[in-house]
Protein backbone atom coordinates (compact mmCIF):
# COMPACT_ATOMS: atom_id res chain seq x y z
CA UNK A 1 0.00 0.00 0.00
CA UNK A 2 2.82 2.41 0.78
CA UNK A 3 4.15 2.00 -2.76
CA UNK A 4 0.78 3.05 -4.20
CA UNK A 5 0.73 6.09 -1.91
CA UNK A 6 4.27 6.99 -2.95
CA UNK A 7 3.27 6.79 -6.61
CA UNK A 8 0.21 8.94 -5.94
CA UNK A 9 2.33 11.49 -4.05
CA UNK A 10 4.75 11.69 -6.98
CA UNK A 11 1.90 12.06 -9.48
CA UNK A 12 0.26 14.84 -7.45
CA UNK A 13 3.58 16.63 -6.91
CA UNK A 14 4.35 16.50 -10.62
CA UNK A 15 1.00 17.98 -11.60
CA UNK A 16 0.62 20.57 -8.83
CA UNK A 17 4.14 21.98 -9.00
CA UNK A 18 4.47 25.18 -6.95
CA UNK A 19 0.96 24.81 -5.50
CA UNK A 20 2.22 21.90 -3.40
CA UNK A 21 4.09 23.03 -0.30
CA UNK A 22 4.66 19.60 1.23
CA UNK A 23 3.44 16.02 1.13
CA UNK A 24 4.00 13.18 3.56
CA UNK A 25 2.79 9.66 4.18
CA UNK A 26 2.01 8.98 7.81
CA UNK A 27 0.07 6.07 9.31
CA UNK A 28 -0.88 4.84 5.84
CA UNK A 29 -2.35 8.17 4.72
CA UNK A 30 -1.12 10.77 2.26
CA UNK A 31 -1.29 14.35 3.53
CA UNK A 32 -0.58 17.34 1.33
CA UNK A 33 -0.04 20.98 2.23
CA UNK A 34 -0.94 23.66 -0.30
CA UNK A 35 -1.01 27.44 -0.34
CA UNK A 36 -4.24 29.04 0.89
CA UNK A 37 -4.99 30.66 -2.46
CA UNK A 38 -4.71 27.31 -4.26
CA UNK A 39 -7.11 25.26 -2.12
CA UNK A 40 -10.05 25.35 -4.54
CA UNK A 41 -8.00 24.53 -7.64
CA UNK A 42 -6.18 21.70 -5.83
CA UNK A 43 -9.46 20.22 -4.57
CA UNK A 44 -10.88 20.34 -8.11
CA UNK A 45 -7.72 18.68 -9.42
CA UNK A 46 -7.94 15.88 -6.83
CA UNK A 47 -11.59 15.34 -7.74
CA UNK A 48 -11.25 15.51 -11.53
CA UNK A 49 -7.84 13.96 -12.29
CA UNK A 50 -8.26 10.48 -13.76
CA UNK A 51 -5.48 9.09 -11.53
CA UNK A 52 -6.86 10.61 -8.32
CA UNK A 53 -10.69 10.70 -8.48
CA UNK A 54 -11.10 11.68 -4.82
CA UNK A 55 -14.77 11.61 -3.83
CA UNK A 56 -14.72 12.61 -0.15
CA UNK A 57 -13.03 15.42 1.77
CA UNK A 58 -12.39 14.18 5.30
CA UNK A 59 -10.22 16.86 6.89
CA UNK A 60 -9.37 20.42 6.06
CA UNK A 61 -7.03 22.15 8.51
CA UNK A 62 -5.78 25.70 8.68
CA UNK A 63 -3.10 27.52 10.59
CA UNK A 64 -2.96 31.23 11.33
CA UNK A 65 0.38 32.95 11.87
CA UNK A 66 -0.63 36.46 13.05
CA UNK A 67 3.00 37.57 13.46
CA UNK A 68 3.51 37.12 9.70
Amino acid sequence: MDEALKELAEHVAGDLGDKLVESEITAGELSITVHRDDIVSVLKYLRDDVNCQFKLLMDLCGVDYPEE
